[in-house]
């Protein structure tokens, strides 16, 4: 700069004109611009006039945090942390990053999705489910909107004790026996490695203890006499330990034990979400005397379906159209009881996150668009002079230079920005990538 202040010819990105105004194409976003005025004529270029120093407006961020990680502290809680993008490419003020993570729950068909707002590059999401498979991706915001998510990561909370086994009931079973039935835990919290059975007989404190395989969901007491009552309590085990067991239940062997019974379906309705390609078993066990006729039913056309051994129905890479609900219907001369097992099929979708926001500034806010964020964190004022009265070299030149012959068009929820210095008045409209300055 020269003793006077201006600054000299040789700073500024030239482009002539003609008449007393012009559109200054491709800006930066954000950005603070030094524009002055000269007049030429035939005997050359005159006097600079005094420059006016305007911001382009604020626009959403371009680009989205990167290096985005996790890591799991507890079954309910983990850590996301991650490095913000340019400062460049913030194109406003930083407000702070929004954390979007979604799981869905095959077993339920229930999609959770939920955000939470933090200020700083990590954060902590709470009450999370246990051993479940998180997507988590991170956005940047300043006040125009939210900027595009980051790529999505996979975060597998830790696992915890199992809840409960559900719905146990208590059958006469075929004989001197009662079978004891029950559904696997609703949240299973990691992989079920065997369900502990306690047999209370009579009134004895100390139960029976019966340990059983993972795949089993129903257990047989033989030999009982007739009007022997128990009760029975199922705990299911995890790689963490038992969880809480299920509420007391009772049955009664009937005095006439080897009478007939009708059918009991003793296997509980499933609802199985696979990908195209996958297979599946659907089990349907039974009980009755005489021991109950099985078959099963397609969903298509209502046309029996061949069981594999032990009942089952194998289902082996399935397609859309294996879809639907697949009957079991149990027959004997006493009656008959079905049970019903869905599946669908589904394409394997990338989780979707919030878009973009683009919201219109507040006009009472001015004081924010003269201000940008910095590399190091820290807010600069933009169109005041450090201390000292010294203008930062790095900003002597104009960041872009200027490109005229840009087709023009119109510039919605412009600004105005007025400045008289001396015979120069600037007026200043824009969007965050284009600009207007007009003299008179």
């Amino acid at each position: 700069e020269e003793a006077s202040g201006r600054r000299r010819e040789e700073d500024y990105s030239f482009v002539s004109v003609s008449g007393q105004s012009h559109r200054l194409h491709h800006l930066e976003k954000f950005t603070v611009y030094t524009v002055a005025v000269q007049a030429f004529n035939s005997k050359g270029a005159g006097v600079l006039s005094r420059p006016v120093r305007v911001s382009t407006l604020e626009d959403v961020p371009s680009e989205s945090p990167v290096g985005v990680r996790c890591r799991a502290e507890d079954p309910h809680k983990m850590k996301v942390s991650w490095k913000p993008a340019k400062a460049s490419r913030i194109n406003g003020i930083l407000k702070g990053y929004r954390v979007v993570y979604e799981i869905s729950r095959d077993v339920h068909g229930k999609l959770i999705r939920e955000s939470q707002v933090f200020e700083r590059e990590e954060a902590t999401l709470e009450d999370l489910h246990p051993d479940t498979n998180y997507t988590v991706a991170v956005l940047a915001f300043n006040g125009r909107g939210e900027g595009p998510p980051s790529d999505p990561i996979y975060c597998l909370t830790l696992p915890d004790v199992p809840d409960a086994p559900e719905a146990v009931r208590v059958h006469v079973g075929v004989g001197k026996s009662l079978v004891v039935a029950w559904k696997e835990p609703r949240f299973p919290n990691g992989n079920i490695l065997h369900y502990v059975l306690y047999v209370y007989r009579g009134h004895t404190s100390e139960p029976e203890v019966e340990i059983l395989p993972s795949s089993m969901y129903h257990h047989t007491v033989h030999g009982l006499d007739p009007g022997t009552t128990l009760a029975f309590q199922v705990e299911a085990v995890n790689s963490v330990g038992g969880g809480e067991r299920s509420p007391l239940v009772h049955g009664t062997v009937p005095s006439t034990p080897d009478s007939p019974r009708p059918p009991v379906v003793l296997t509980f309705p499933r609802t199985v979400r696979l990908e195209p390609g996958e297979s599946v078993v659907f089990p349907c066990d039974t009980l009755g005397d005489p021991e109950p006729h099985l078959t099963w039913t397609s969903p298509r056309d209502g046309k029996p379906l061949s069981p594999l051994i032990d009942k089952a129905l194998f289902l082996g890479h399935v397609t859309p159209q294996d879809e639907g609900a697949y009957r079991c219907t149990a027959r004997n001369p006493l009656g008959t009881d079905d049970l019903v097992h869905r599946l669908h099929v589904i394409r394997k979708k990338h989780p979707r996150f919030l878009r973009p926001n683009r919201t219109r500034l507040d006009e009472s806010r001015s004081d924010e668009r003269a201000t940008r964020s910095t590399p190091d964190g820290s807010v600069e004022r933009m169109g005041e002079r450090p201390a000292g009265g010294m203008e930062d070299p790095a900003r002597r030149r104009i960041p872009h230079p200027i490109r005229p012959g840009v087709r023009e068009r119109s510039l919605p929820g412009a600004q105005r920005l007025d400045r008289h210095h001396g015979s120069l008045r600037g007026t200043f409209r824009g969007d965050p990538g284009y600009g207007i300055l007009v003299f008179e």
